[in-house]
């Protein structure tokens, strides 16, 4: 095979870019699965030992869990760093550890975690509740909520799973806007359209410039392991139902900068419907991502980012990118 055939090669592409990201991770972990760049942050494990099973480094994985445990696993199950984070970051955080921790085999972390979560999530009302600026009493954010549902379906914690994920199903046909996806809902269910300052304040509008299909990611994939673990196709269908959502868009949604990880999300139900059109719609996102990751294996955030923000923003940005790339990667050759 030619350099140029490699290249045109349907998964080649893909594969080099996992490669860059690789040799990135390997400079950036000491082989204990400390960090480099600041080994207390806890800002640089969240996604990481899920990416370094994606990514083939399952050992490097299985030690940045056993770093997370050692160094910010607290004695109630919850994780804490010396940087205080937003409460829903916290949660949200808390769920791609324990997802991550079962990729790479560390069951004692995703236990502690997995149960930590399954006491801070309301199973009658389907939803983690925290308090949020400018509305009164506690809400839930279904990006939240899924990243913890993900987790509960990863340790085997089907009813509570199962708990929130009718809770998604119900969020999504509740919408009091035909275009708008809301993200935030009360505990008796009706969905929260006030607007806040908040990060955890996503709504997803098919009319705007730029939309945020990643925060769509968590609900597909929780709906897509609550499929599996229950053996209920409806889960399989609702996912559905958020994919046809985001691709009703004004706008192709594999430009945006906050696609990433939707892609995975879209093969993981792929998997389960055999649906063409997600097998090709991912591809398309891989695509671009290849495309724009930098020389230096990362990806800078988007739609507003610069290669000076923060490493730990970049690092986790690209951990979304790197989702649906090293999925794609491991797609049969054409």
């Amino acid at each position: 095979m030619t350099k140029r055939d490699f290249y045109q090669n349907s998964t080649g592409h893909y594969r080099l870019s996992v490669r860059k990201l690789r040799d990135w991770l390997l400079k950036h972990y000491h082989p204990d699965g400390s960090s480099t760049i600041d080994p207390d942050d806890l800002r640089y494990y969240y996604k990481l030992s899920y990416l370094c099973g994606m990514t083939g480094l399952h050992t490097l994985g299985g030690r940045i869990s056993r770093q997370v445990m050692r160094r910010f696993l607290q004695p109630d199950g919850s994780l804490v760093s010396k940087y205080p984070e937003n409460p829903w970051m916290q949660i949200y955080g808390m769920g791609w550890v324990t997802l991550g921790s079962c990729a790479v085999e560390r069951y004692d972390l995703a236990e502690a975690l997995a149960t930590y979560l399954q006491c801070a999530a309301d199973l009658e009302a389907g939803g983690v509740f925290l308090e949020n600026d400018g509305e009164a009493g506690a809400v839930a954010e279904i990006t939240c909520s899924s990243s913890a549902a993900m987790a509960l379906a990863a340790t085997g914690r089907i009813a509570a799973a199962t708990a929130l994920a009718n809770r998604f199903i119900l969020h999504f046909s509740g919408q009091p806007d035909p275009r708008r996806i809301y993200n935030r809902h009360r505990k008796d269910g009706s969905i929260v359209t006030s607007s806040t300052s908040s990060i955890w304040n996503q709504i997803y509008d098919l009319s705007e410039d730029e939309a945020g299909p990643a925060g769509y990611a968590t609900v597909v994939n929780a709906l897509v392991w609550t499929g599996r673990r229950t053996g209920q196709d409806r889960y399989f269908e609702a996912a559905r139902r958020y994919v046809d959502f985001v691709y009703s868009h004004d706008r192709n949604p594999a430009g945006f900068g906050r696609t990433t990880k939707f892609g995975w999300a879209m093969l993981n139900l792929f998997e389960d419907t055999g649906d063409a059109d997600l097998l090709m719609r991912a591809r398309e996102i891989g695509d671009v991502l290849v495309a724009r990751q930098e020389e230096d294996g990362l990806w800078t955030p988007r739609p507003v980012g610069s290669s000076d923000d923060p490493l730990y923003a970049r690092l986790s940005y690209s951990a979304d990118c790197a989702m649906t790339v090293c999925v794609c990667a491991r797609l049969p050759d054409d």
